[in-house]
């Protein structure tokens, strides 16, 4: 029995960079702190993969930008 639970997607994989890309940038030029929780914040939406629908999407990018706050709220709560 085949089981495709694992698909490669060019269209996921240049969502993926597209959404990486200016945090990537921004890291690269030595802005760590302030960039890294945008960098995971963004994950889900990585991995979750460009969505068909424009209200889902919208759904999405609120997700991520949940994940990143509470990231930041955490790490400084930390500190």
């Amino acid at each position: 029995m085949k089981t495709n639970n694992i698909v490669w997607s060019w269209r996921d994989a240049r969502f993926g960079i597209v959404i990486t890309a200016i945090p990537f940038v921004v890291i690269i030029t030595g802005y760590v702190e302030a960039d890294l929780p945008l960098l995971i914040g963004s994950l889900p939406a990585a991995l979750i993969g460009l969505l068909p629908t424009p209200a889902q999407r919208r759904k999405l990018v609120v997700m991520g930008i949940l994940f990143g706050i509470f990231l930041m709220l955490g790490s400084s709560m930390a500190q």
